[in-house]
This record gives C-alpha cells, structure tokens and sequence, in this order.
C-alpha cells in the first residue's frame, strides 16, 4: 500500500495523541493520581494497535 499523506497524517496524529497521553500519565504519577494515571494508561493501550 503507498504511503500517502494522509496516511503520514494519521501516523502523526497517533504520535502525538501518544506523547500527551504519556505526559499526562507521568504527571499523574507525580502528583499521585492513581485514576487518571489509570484512564491514560487505557487510553494509551487502545492506541497501541493503531500503528
């Protein structure tokens, strides 16, 4: 299949989706927020397959 831009797009959408959520889940662990560590590492786990 070509790689097309908007393939190159979703690529980058998926990449960025990915670097906040981790963000966010590293921030939650500092602070010590169990729930939304939890809620991005589930919203981190489903964007595992979109690669």
């Amino acid at each position: 299949m070509p790689i097309t831009s908007l393939t190159m797009r979703r690529v980058a959408d998926v990449a960025r989706k990915r670097l906040m959520l981790r963000q966010v889940l590293f921030a939650a662990i500092r602070c010590g927020d169990s729930v939304l560590a939890n809620c991005a590492l589930c919203q981190l786990d489903g964007l595992a397959g979109a690669w």
